[in-house]
């Protein structure tokens, strides 16, 4: 039996890792086991309220320390054991426990035992003294007690900045420590609730004052405004007026004058002509169509479309039309052939005022130009083949223009005076060249001066180029890429520069 609580105490020691946990295993029992009886508690801990010092404290470790010998010494369970390590052990623990106590002295400031704290001369504890709770000067309210440190508050009480608050209708602590209802504010239920300060009286600076009769007080000063209660006109400071229980500025810009039923300025009303309205911004006429949406009347026979004032009165046969806000045909059905003319409202053939060229004429039932019957009569003896006036429609070549037919149309190509032969130069471009005098003007870009469009016979094309704006000269040097032209039609300009010839192409 001895043997089992000497190895419970060991394994408990062993267990132990600090210097509190091995002074509270000797002295809250584990000695005792042993033992066979627990060391006299007022021995161990210290007296509340007893002074501070080091040298009584150590006194008191080597009052403990003998007492524990003895108790080891005359122990009936120590003497009946037959195993002299317990014994040794137990004197062992006593020195442990006094060492332990002798190192609280010096970390305690004089005081006895584990929880003895010297506050103001005086040996503490800070778990259970209600004037220093927790720490050195910290005490709880009156008749709260200090459990573990913390000072007891009622039930419904919370601790709250050194005292014991009701946190369901404290203002600096509502439903929580620290929590302030602000402005006219008070604490219901643990929540900041509006201050209701009943009839006729408004809640100011946390204050229930009478209630203004032109609205809420200034948050500043709660005072009324001057106005307040008094009839709207009536001067309240230079330029100033009273208005809806407010003094407010009567000075307005040009244009404008105070009104009195909207506390505003307003602009001096004016007469505007039919369809236009008095802007309220800049006091000047506009017309009411620009804000006001599509078919609005703006006058006798008007209305508002696109953004302007128009009139809807139309002559007969026409009704106005709010997409394009003109007066348009009122649409008929016209016979077959035919359609409605937009000026006469009347119908007319599609045909009527279509001008076509030769060999066209005009498809009545699309009132556009078509290529006029093959073979068709065309003067000077020609006849119209697929839109071209030439001497017959047998050409199984080219048909050019002016009746001729190129039927070798890979040697010769149409210019405007019929076929010119096709010719391939040096640089191997080919073609007809039709740069002689014609009906066609050059791009602008490209050349200045000249007409072209007939036919240029190949012993007539040139080598066009430009001046050198450095050297004066005609670009004529070995790699230049050169244009053409006909032979007594060179342009002004080619390319933005002065023209000039580099000779024939093929001579």
């Amino acid at each position: 039996m001895e043997e089992r609580r000497f190895d419970a105490w060991t394994r408990a020691l062993g267990a132990a890792t600090s210097r509190r946990q091995v002074l509270k295993g000797v002295l809250g029992g584990v000695l005792a086991a042993v033992v066979g009886r627990s060391v006299e508690p007022a021995v161990v801990d210290a007296a509340p309220g007893s002074g501070c010092s080091v040298r009584a404290c150590e006194r008191k470790v080597s009052q403990f320390f003998t007492t524990c010998v003895e108790g080891c010494a005359v122990s009936g369970a120590l003497r009946r054991t037959r195993d002299p390590r317990i014994k040794a052990y137990c004197r062992s623990n006593c020195y442990l426990a006094s060492k332990a106590l002798s190192e609280q002295c010096q970390h305690n400031g004089g005081c006895f035992g584990n929880d003895g704290t010297c506050c103001t001369d005086q040996c503490v504890d800070l778990d259970t003294d209600p004037n220093n709770c927790g720490g050195c000067g910290h005490a709880c309210p009156e008749g709260h007690a200090c459990v573990d440190g913390q000072c007891q508050c009622e039930d419904d009480q919370a601790y709250c900045g050194n005292q014991c608050v009701y946190t369901q209708t404290d203002n600096n602590n509502c439903g929580a420590c620290g929590h302030t209802c602000t402005g006219c504010e008070t604490c219901l239920g643990g929540e900041c609730q509006p201050l209701n300060c009943g009839s006729g009286q408004v809640c100011c600076q946390h204050l229930c004052i009478p209630a203004c009769q032109g609205g809420p007080p200034d948050p500043n000063t709660c005072l009324c405004d001057v106005c307040d209660g008094q009839a709207n006109g009536l001067s309240c400071g230079p330029e100033q007026v009273c208005c809806n229980q407010h003094c407010m500025s009567e000075a307005c810009p040009d244009g404008k004058k105070f009104d009195l039923n909207s506390c505003a300025c307003q602009c001096t009303p004016i007469t505007c002509p039919d369809g236009q309205t008095q802007d309220p911004i800049t006091c000047q006429c506009v017309s009411i169509c620009l804000s006001a949406p599509v078919g609005t009347s703006c006058g006798s026979n008007m209305e508002c479309c696109g953004q302007q004032c128009v009139s809807t009165q139309c002559s007969f046969g026409r009704e106005f039309s709010i997409d394009t806000c003109q007066c348009e045909c009122t649409p008929i059905e016209c016979p077959s052939g035919e359609s409605q003319d937009p000026l006469t409202c009347q119908c007319t053939s599609k045909c009527a005022g279509v001008k076509c060229g030769t060999c066209q004429t005009c498809d009545p039932n699309s009132g556009t130009c078509v290529n006029a019957d093959n073979n068709s009569d065309c003067g000077g003896g020609n006849v119209c083949c697929d839109g071209v006036c030439q001497a017959d429609c047998t050409c199984t070549g080219v048909s050019c223009s002016n009746g001729d037919c190129c039927a070798d149309d890979s040697n010769y190509a149409c210019c405007d005076d019929g076929c010119c032969p096709q010719v391939t130069l040096p640089d191997h471009s080919k073609g007809a060249y039709c740069l002689a005098p014609g009906t066609q003007t050059p791009p602008s870009s490209f050349a200045t001066g000249v007409t072209w469009g007939g036919c240029c016979q190949p012993d007539q094309l040139m080598k066009l180029s430009n001046i050198d704006d450095d050297t004066g000269l005609c670009n004529c040097v070995a790699g230049t890429q050169y244009d053409s032209f006909c032979d007594g039609n060179m342009p002004a300009t080619y390319l933005g520069l002065t023209a000039c010839s580099c000779g024939s192409w093929l001579t």
